[in-house]
């Protein structure tokens, strides 16, 4: 949008903004609204037809290629370009020809093929996944299977680099000669008896395992604090949890309530496209071909290590072959995105809970159908899954938190928490959320800050049920699950994986 607004002259740009929407004010005011970008179309166009098509805005470049890869049929886009919306079909082919030109050019010159989007300086990590095109055959095979490999890097402020041409584009051409396959299969088998373990023997340190991370522990104090003000107890430590008039729950649900407490503000990424690799990932040729690509790009980009994203089922190979060639990928990560990470998360969570009843709750409370709770305790339902162990853990804490007030009640001990200064808290928190004008994020830091107490109450009371009963220590491992669960994605979204 700002590209293609610094091409209109101001004059027309403030005329039509009048025009439209009768606004004469300041410019920023208006940007990435509909109207905005109705004016700049609108300006696009009387840009293209004052100039006689001299001029390749953005708009009417981007149309005519977007419709020729959705369509391929240059009758539609022969009748747009006699409207004046986009360009001429011998146009995009140009187009699309100078582009693959590039491509080639900078293949021949530097030997891999990096976006131009990406630029040094800025840590880049790289991810590739399958690219099942499935166009319909006569027999229904032999249809394309390709890889895709994607750059990205978090965006850079101030002036960037200006972008280098490799090719000749002085005169306009339509066609390519056929040149030889940039991206070619490199052969790799992984017959033979596997590598030895050299890593991660004998007996795994359970130091490793224990919470001594600040972020650890803030994250389980913002759970508790949610769930406390989900609950609104009158009293802090009472059985029953809900005031005698009450209200319809104005609390949202621990992704909704996170969502207005969080100040992490997300940073935009850049991200290229790299040329698809016509072969399928689960052929362990192409898996190395792609990890051999992206040490290039790594290479020509000024970057020693390189980051690879996979699926599980591409990550498995892609593990292998580095275990297989240590010293040749000695520098590469090889890791699973947070979103695969999660889903086989939840095949655990439902392969341990299945036969707990776990389904049938779910089934008989109305919240999922038969189908669907068997698919999302299979970790075949990333949405569904987390939801409905976010419902069940909740319902879970409260009935947990109930049978510990009572308990407290039996012990005629002093807890040392400070009943009334925290549920005064609590309330605040809970007033901040439903007027959505106070400050929620100090009010539920304060209900955070008075948890260290209440943390280390639930501590005792917890090892106390674990003792007493297998029950409770069954349930109460699966509440620090969904946790660990919640945690974890909380962790992708605020950008804390440290």
């Amino acid at each position: 949008m700002n590209k293609s607004k610094d091409i209109l002259p101001e004059n027309l740009y403030n005329l039509l903004r009048w025009v439209v929407y009768k606004d004469t004010g300041p410019t920023h005011e208006n940007e990435n609204t509909v109207e905005e970008r109705h004016v700049i179309m609108l300006g696009q166009d009387i840009v293209h037809c004052a100039t006689h098509g001299r001029v390749k805005t953005p708009k009417h470049v981007s149309l005519a290629m977007s419709v020729r890869h959705l369509t391929e049929s240059k009758q539609v886009i022969s009748i747009l370009n006699r409207m004046g919306h986009c360009s001429s079909y011998e146009e995009v082919e140009a187009v699309d020809t100078s582009l693959a030109m590039e491509v080639v050019a900078k293949y021949n010159i530097l030997g891999v093929v990096t976006p131009s989007n990406i630029t040094p300086g800025v840590f880049i990590q790289a991810a590739a996944d399958n690219n099942d095109i499935n166009e319909e055959t006569l027999d229904g095979k032999h249809t394309t299977h390709a890889t895709t490999i994607v750059l990205y890097q978090q965006g850079q402020f101030g002036p960037l680099p200006q972008r280098q041409t490799y090719a000749d584009h002085a005169t306009k051409r339509r066609t390519l000669d056929s040149p030889a396959a940039c991206q070619a299969i490199l052969e790799y088998n992984t017959y033979g008896k596997k590598p030895p373990v050299t890593q991660f023997l004998n007996t795994v340190k359970q130091d490793w395992y224990v919470c001594g991370n600040p972020l650890d522990d803030g994250a389980s104090k913002m759970d508790l604090a949610w769930a406390l003000v989900r609950m609104l107890p009158t009293k802090l430590f009472e059985v029953q949890l809900f005031p005698m008039e009450t209200d319809r729950q104005t609390v949202p649900g621990w992704t909704g309530f996170n969502a207005m407490v969080s100040s992490a503000a997300p940073s935009i990424t850049e991200v290229g496209y790299c040329p698809m690799i016509n072969g399928s990932p689960t052929e362990a040729s192409t898996v190395y071909t792609v990890m051999k690509q992206i040490q290039k790009m790594m290479s020509s980009l000024g970057q020693h290590d390189c980051v690879i994203t996979f699926d599980l089922a591409i990550y498995m190979k892609a593990k292998e072959i580095q275990w297989r060639n240590s010293n040749e990928f000695g520098r590469t990560v090889i890791r699973m995105g947070g979103f695969h990470i999660a889903l086989n998360y939840l095949a655990v969570l439902g392969k341990m809970f299945e036969d707990s009843g776990l389904s049938d709750l779910l089934i008989e409370s109305g919240t999922y159908g038969i189908n669907t709770a068997e698919n999302l305790l299979k970790g075949k339902s990333y949405n569904r899954g987390v939801r409905g162990h976010k419902l069940v853990m909740e319902a879970l804490m409260r009935l947990q938190w109930e049978e510990q007030c009572r308990w407290l009640s039996q012990r005629h001990e002093d807890t040392g928490v400070d009943e009334e200064t925290v549920t005064a808290h609590i309330h605040s928190c809970k007033d901040a959320v439903k007027e959505t004008t106070g400050d929620l994020h100090n009010c539920c830091q304060t209900v955070c800050d008075d948890m260290t107490d209440v943390q280390k109450l639930m501590s005792v009371f917890r090892t106390f049920g674990r003792t007493a009963s297998q029950v409770f220590s069954f349930w109460s491992t699966y509440i620090e699950m969904v946790q660990l669960l919640l945690e974890f994605i909380r962790a992708e979204r605020d950008d804390e994986m440290k």
